[in-house]
Order: C-alpha cells, then sequence, then structure tokens
C-alpha cells in the first residue's frame, strides 16, 4: 500500500511541477516549455521504471514487464532528448551555480557501468534532472517566487499531516511498540513527558517529515519567505511536526542551522558585541555537538549503533573495499542485496550516511562527484549569506547534518528534491544575478 500511495504520489507531483512552470513561467519560449514538460516526464517515468520493476508495487498488474521496460527507455531518452533540444535553444542559461550537482549524477551514472555489479539506476538521474531544470527555470523564473513555493508546498504537507494525525491518528503515527523487528524499537520511547507516538503524516517516514518540517522553520528565517501575519501559525504547525516526528537528527540540524543564521547575522554588530556574540554562539554550538556525539553515547542504555546505522555503514564500506573504484553499482541496498545480506537488514533501503552510499554504490568516482558537489555549495551558499540573509548557510548545514544519517542527494520524485532545490536556489542567489528578486528578461 505504501509502494502504491508512493507512485501515485508520484504522479501528482509531475503534474503539479508542470502545472507550476506554465502558471508562473508566461514569457517563457514554447520550446523551453515543452523541454521543462520532456524532464517531468523523465522525472515520472524514472519513478514508474521503479514502481513496475521487481519488487515494485506494479508487478501485480497485467503487463507490467513491458510497462516498465517502456518507462525506463523513457527514463534514458528524455533527458538526452531534453539535452539536445537545450543545446539547439537561444537561450542564456547559467549553468555555474548547478554544474555541481549535474557532475555529481552524472559520476553516479558512469559508475554503474563499471560497478560490481554493473547497470543503470534510475535513482541516479535524479541529480541531473533537478540541475537542468534548475538551471533552466531561474532563467525565466524569480528564485524568490519559487522559493515561496517549495515553503507552501512544505508547510502544506506539515499541516496536512497535522489534520491527518487528528482524523486517523493509528495511520498517521508509528507506535514504538509495534517495531519489535527493527532496531529503531526501542528509540523513541520518551513517555516520561508523553511522547510515546512517533508521527510521519503524509510522509513515509518520520524522519522525512522532520525533513520538511525542519526545512519550514529553516526558510522562515529570511523574511521575504514568509506568509503576511499568519505566518507564526505555519512555523509552529512546523514546529509540533519536528518534535512529534522524533527525528533527532532534524532537531540538531535545526538547532545548528539557528545557530549558523545567528553567527551570520552578529557580524552586523559593533566590534565587540560580535566578537562576544561569536564566542556564545560557538560555544553554544560546540557544547551541542559534543552533547550528542560523546556525552550521550556514555549514557546508561545507549544504543551505540545508532539504531543500527553503523552496522550497514560496516557493510556498505566492505563493497568499496571489493571495488574502490566503482563500488557495487546502483543495486547497492536493492531488494535482492537486502536479501543477501539476512533477515537483519531486511529495513535498509540505503546505507543511512550520504559519504557511506556514495563511496559503498560508486567508489572513488561517486566520491569525487559527491566532493565536487558540496565544495561547490558550500563556497555558493558563503557567497550568498549576505543577499540570503544567512539562510543559505542555514539552509545548507541541514543538509549536511542530513546526511550523517540519511542520503539527501538520492531523492527521486518527492520532496528530497524540493529540499535539494531549495538549498541551490538559496546558494546561487548571487550579487550579479539578479533572478533571486526579479526575473531576468528572456534573451
Amino acid at each position: 500500500m505504501n509502494q502504491a500511495i508512493t507512485l501515485i504520489g508520484a504522479g501528482v507531483l509531475a503534474l503539479a511541477v508542470a502545472g507550476w512552470l506554465f502558471a508562473l513561467a508566461p514569457r517563457m519560449a514554447g520550446r523551453l516549455r515543452v523541454l521543462m514538460t520532456l524532464l517531468v516526464l523523465a522525472f515520472a517515468g524514472a519513478a514508474a521504471s521503479q514502481g513496475f520493476g521487481v519488487g515494485g508495487v506494479g508487478i501485480q498488474l497485467p503487463g507490467w514487464q513491458n510497462i516498465g521496460q517502456a518507462a525506463t527507455l523513457l527514463n534514458l531518452a528524455v533527458p538526452a532528448f531534453a539535452a539536445f533540444c537545450l543545446y539547439l535553444a537561444p537561450v542564456r542559461v547559467m549553468w555555474a551555480g548547478w554544474a555541481g550537482l549535474l557532475v555529481y549524477g552524472l559520476s553516479l551514472i558512469a559508475a554503474g557501468f563499471l560497478g560490481t555489479q554493473a547497470g543503470y539506476g534510475e535513482i541516479s538521474i535524479y541529480p541531473v534532472l533537478l540541475a537542468m531544470s534548475g538551471a533552466i527555470a531561474t532563467a525565466y523564473i524569480p528564485r524568490l517566487r519559487l522559493l515561496r513555493l517549495i515553503r507552501g508546498t512544505l508547510i502544506a504537507l506539515c499541516m496536512g499531516s497535522l489534520i491527518y494525525w487528528g482524523v486517523l491518528p493509528e495511520w498517521a503515527t508509528s507506535n514504538p511498540d509495534a517495531l519489535t523487528g527493527s532496531p529503531t524499537a526501542q528509540a523513541y520511547q520518551y513517555s516520561s513527558i508523553g511522547l510515546n507516538v512517533r508521527l510521519h503524516g503524509l510522509q513515509p517516514h518520520g524522519n522525512g517529515l522532520g525533513y520538511i518540517a525542519a526545512t519550514v522553520l529553516l526558510l522562515s528565517l529570511y523574511a521575504p519567505l514568509r506568509f503576511g501575519r499568519w505566518d507564526w501559525l505555519w512555523q509552529l504547525s512546523a514546529l509540533a511536526c519536528l518534535v512529534l516526528s522524533q527525528s533527532k537528527t532534524m532537531w540538531l540540524a535545526t538547532a545548528l542551522g539557528v545557530g549558523v543564521y545567528a553567527l551570520s547575522q552578529v557580524g552586523q554588530l559593533p566590534p565587540i558585541k560580535r566578537g562576544l556574540s561569536q564566542l556564545v554562539l560557538t560555544a553554544a554550538i560546540l557544547a551541542g555537538l559534543f552533547a550528542v556525539t560523546v556525552a550521550a553515547p556514555q549514557l546508561d542504555e545507549a544504543d551505540l549503533t545508532l539504531t543500527g546505522r553503523t552496522n550497514v555503514w560496516a557493510v556498505t564500506l566492505k563493497e568499496f573495499q571489493t571495488n574502490p573504484v566503482a563500488g557495487y553499482g546502483p543495486a547497492l541496498w536493492g531488494e535482492e542485496y537486502r536479501n543477501a545480506q539476512g533477515s537483519g537488514f531486511a529495513w535498509v533501503g540505503q546505507a543511512h550516511n550520504q559519504i557511506v552510499q556514495t563511496v559503498g554504490q560508486s567508489g572513488a568516482i561517486g566520491a569525487a562527484g559527491l566532493a565536487f558537489a558540496l565544495l561547490s555549495l558550500i563556497g555558493m551558499a558563503w557567497r550568498s549569506r549576505t543577499m540570503t540573509s544567512g539562510a543559505s548557510l542555514a539552509l545548507l548545514t541541514l543538509l549536511i547534518v542530513r546526511g550523517v544519517s540519511e542520503t539527501p542527494l538520492r531523492f527521486g520524485l518527492d520532496t528530497g528534491a524540493l529540499v535539494v532545490l531549495a538549498v541551490y536556489l538559496l546558494a546561487t542567489a548571487t550579487s550579479d544575478n539578479q533572478t533571486f528578486l526579479s526575473p531576468r528578461s528572456p534573451a
């Protein structure tokens, strides 16, 4: 059922993205509208290919193999044709800011054909598609408008999750007592403060809801992205989702993001106050990191495996040792791979760490692409900190912390792509690119 909902949601999101493009870019040339629609179809094709592939929900339908093959062909052909159309189109597109994400996706695809289990995985094409879509869309649509739409969508998911919890509480929450077959069975027992359920709402998992809520809160730090006098209500709903999701990583990421934002703001104070403020904030950030990484694991009954993640890391890194150049391949932690590892890893869908996942799946090739993407993103976020009032650094902090226990750059046609898009929209806001504040006229 969850797979079916995910597949249906992917199709709905694809239609929503297409609607946004047509509604928000009335001046976009007809050929570019067709191009963007092709890119959206590629996203949908990848989702359908996964859904109708081996183990996907679509295998129960007649002719599922033909559907899966057609979807895979669409997924491969559309980006290539879109790139060819872009080459012929007389438009001015600024690729510099999106090059890191583009190179990262291409490195995953290239390594996939050299892996221990060589092949092509649809998940690898998404960074390429997002980079192409972002670079083209920002040539015609103001970044501020796109960011407000992304934040509005994430707010709607938070509000919808709370409403879902109120109407169908058993469906919208995960009871920790029922998770006896997973290492997380005892990880969310906070009965001392009455928090004995974990809200996932409209997301498949509580971590996903916490990720969305944290993004809403950190985007709220930039005043132009707020929605008038009632914005406090949307922020309150996001805060409620963040707490109820019981995602400790997102709690830490939000706190660190706010701390980084505060550090960027104290630079405007007089020298003495600035120095004292920076000292206090830096000490607070370091104290928080110490509490999580050093003190907490020493507590009685502490989960030293990080709810089973360290075991997953160990298995994944063995694949890198086997093939240091290209890793295992895109099928890492797929259904067949999980079954081969035993029942203790049946819950694993990815390596739960961005670096470990990348080197295990794509080896040194993928690691080089990831390093290029992160270093370029950090540089851009730093340069745009003044224009975005520190929000670019805050949201980048969220992405990096998320990467410690999850894989934020391993996204599909889902909200993970929206968060990555928001990070890049803020990071690429520079003084010589005025589309952050106003649309640039088409060439």
